[in-house]
This record gives C-alpha cells, structure tokens and sequence, in this order.
C-alpha cells in the first residue's frame, strides 16, 4: 500500500500525513487563540518539540513566528 501511495501522491505516506497536520494546525494559528502546545496537540502530535521541528522544516519558520506574523496583519 505505502509504496502504490508513493507512486500515486508522489510522498511518502508519512510525509504526506505530516503535512497535512501541519497545513492544519496553520489554519489553526491564522483564526484562533491556541496556544502551540494547545494547536500541537488538536493535530495529532504529543510532543511540542516535535510539531515545532517538523513545522519549521515544512513553513520555514517556527511556529512562534508564524503566530506573530498572523497577529501582525
């Protein structure tokens, strides 16, 4: 299955489901008042130090900056 998914989608299955959670958790930051911790863990990840990582690899900035340039427009 991982490897027809790969070959359909382009990503691994794994990847494609981190940014998904990603994707959600920036709609979460552009319209509500959550917290990173309160947002990391509506998308699906326990630990705060890993939803910041793999944000910042996928968005390119930390999810603290990401805030701030939400609240900033």
């Amino acid at each position: 299955i991982s490897a027809e998914f790969k070959r359909s989608i382009g990503k691994p299955l794994h990847r494609y489901v981190l940014e998904t959670r990603i994707r959600s958790a920036v709609s979460l930051m552009e319209s509500g008042n959550s917290s990173i911790s309160e947002i990391a863990a509506l998308t699906g990840f326990s630990d705060t130090n890993y939803f910041t990582r793999y944000f910042k690899q996928i968005i390119g900035t930390t999810p603290g900056k990401y805030i701030q340039s939400c609240i900033q427009k």
